[in-house]
């Protein structure tokens, strides 16, 4: 958030994106959360930026920004407008660029509103890149058996019985189940049921994910090619690996030097987690990669592979 703010020395964004609306509308949503006077000040933890590649990117790509909170939540008093003014007044336009309609306002409070007690809207997805434009909320903390009963209550009109199908057969594969909604002026019919093991292992440390994978096979929404790139893509090197020291990144090397012999640049790769989107008639698998990058000590090379492969960060 900190490059997207302009606030990193030695990194900003190429002139050419900062003349383009949606990416001056995250650098001032970025720079909003530094500010010690903005209501988004503490209450937004992180912000992700997410690229369709159904055709090739632009120069300058278009992208849907997501951003984490652990403030959106229902409220005891009901109040939720102005518990969450914050959200829906300054967070949302900021990255629209524009207001919500009272619409849009609306049924977003609402379905934060109905969330059970301990539930929370964990991420926040203005989504730029699709047409049109429409708000996706990822919601943790509510159980899998209480999803139709939620869904019931706001509103939604998609396929129960088709919900009711993949969440008996997932609840037994898999350590947690997320939901996401997209939200307009009425709640959107498809679903996404976001898929997690905890802790959050590459494949090679989490022996769960095979009968998953075979199940997500089996069902013909993953080919046997792509769940041998999953499998390929996990990983974790470090500057001092033979088979990146040629590749590491000059930046991350200056920055090494100034640390000294105490600490080594670090990449982790993984699976995070595999989204199963349910549409009217329509099924489709979503597999979702994380690259994580901290500092490893000398010292830490003695633990064990399936320790160094876990993230450091929730992701």
């Amino acid at each position: 958030m900190q490059v997207l703010a302009g606030k990193r020395p030695g990194m900003d964004l190429p002139d050419a994106f900062c003349k383009v609306p949606v990416w001056q509308q995250a650098r001032a949503f970025c720079a909003e959360t530094h500010r010690d006077d903005s209501p988004l000040r503490g209450k937004v933890d992180n912000l992700w930026l997410e690229f369709d590649l159904a055709s090739p990117l632009s120069d300058v790509p278009v992208f849907s920004a997501f951003f984490g909170s652990n403030e959106i939540a229902s409220t005891a008093d009901g109040d939720i407008a102005r518990h969450l003014a914050w959200f829906t007044d300054r967070a949302l336009p900021m990255l629209y660029g524009q207001g919500l309609t009272p619409a849009v306002q609306s049924r977003v409070l609402a379905c934060v509103q109905a969330l059970p007690p301990h539930a929370r809207v964990f991420q926040t997805g203005a989504m730029l890149s699709r047409k049109p434009p429409f708000v996706r909320i990822c919601i943790s903390g509510i159980v899998p058996a209480q999803f139709p009963e939620y869904l019931a209550a706001i509103g939604w009109r998609g396929d129960r019985a088709q919900l009711q199908t993949w969440l008996a057969q997932l609840t037994p594969l898999v350590d947690v189940i997320f939901l996401d909604l997209d939200l307009s002026e009425t709640v959107g019919d498809t679903v996404g049921l976001e898929c997690y093991f905890e802790p959050r292992r590459a494949p090679a440390h989490e022996p769960r994910w095979f009968p998953f994978l075979d199940f997500l096979e089996n069902k013909s929404l993953l080919t046997h090619n792509k769940r041998a790139g999953l499998l390929a893509y996990s990983g974790f090197v470090h500057e001092r690996s033979e088979s990146a020291r040629d590749q590491w990144p000059p930046a991350l090397l200056a920055a090494s030097q100034l640390l000294g012999p105490n600490f080594y640049s670090s990449v982790l790769r993984g699976l995070n987690h595999i989204k199963i989107v349910l549409k009217p008639g329509h099924v489709e698998a979503k597999a979702y990669l994380y690259v994580e990058h901290y500092w490893l000590k000398p010292s830490d090379l003695k633990k064990s592979q399936a320790e160094l492969a876990t993230p450091k960060s929730s992701l």
